[in-house]
């Protein structure tokens, strides 16, 4: 979805990413997404690099090693200076 919703406005992203997670419980959804605030919300993100899996787990604990492992990506709301 990520591609597909990063031309959007801020207010039109966050309400197709509420709608995407009101199946959450009830449906299996795979979401391909280059933002790591498109995951931050799901049960569990599956780390891919060069092809192949390099972490499973819960948001927090992928999306904390992915950070500490590439410092120098600008995060949203980050002062790129």
């Amino acid at each position: 979805m990520d591609e597909a919703t990063s031309s959007l406005d801020t207010n039109s992203e966050k309400a197709i990413q509420k709608t995407i997670y009101s199946f959450k419980g009830r449906q299996t959804l795979i979401i391909i997404a280059h933002r790591l605030t498109t995951v931050e919300d799901c049960d569990k993100v599956i780390w891919l690099e060069k092809g192949r899996i390099k972490m499973i787990g819960k948001p927090e604990k992928v999306l904390g090693v992915y950070n500490d492992s590439n410092p120098n990506i600008i995060r949203a709301g980050s002062d790129p200076a």
